[in-house]
């Protein structure tokens, strides 16, 4: 906060949020091409997410991360009554 000497004053702020989204697993539900519903075509519909694997594990697939991070400036002035 700034003062300016009278009843209005001038902040700045300055506003980090850092989410990370890793999912355990993922489920198709649905399955279309060109409008024709191919669900049923899929051999596998459920999918394990894993650190590390291993050659025999046939039904995990290697972790994801998503960032859903933001950053965010405010700059104003605060007038006092």
């Amino acid at each position: 906060v700034i003062p300016t000497g009278g009843s209005i004053s001038i902040f700045a702020e300055a506003v980090l949020h850092s989410v990370t989204y890793s999912p355990d697993q993922i489920e198709i539900t649905k399955y279309n091409v060109d409008g024709v519903d191919r669900l049923s075509t899929l051999s596998r519909k459920v999918w394990k997410y894993k650190e590390s694997l291993s050659s025999s594990e046939t039904d995990s697939r290697m972790a994801v991360r998503r960032p859903f991070s933001s950053l965010g400036i405010v700059v104003g002035a605060r007038m006092t009554l």
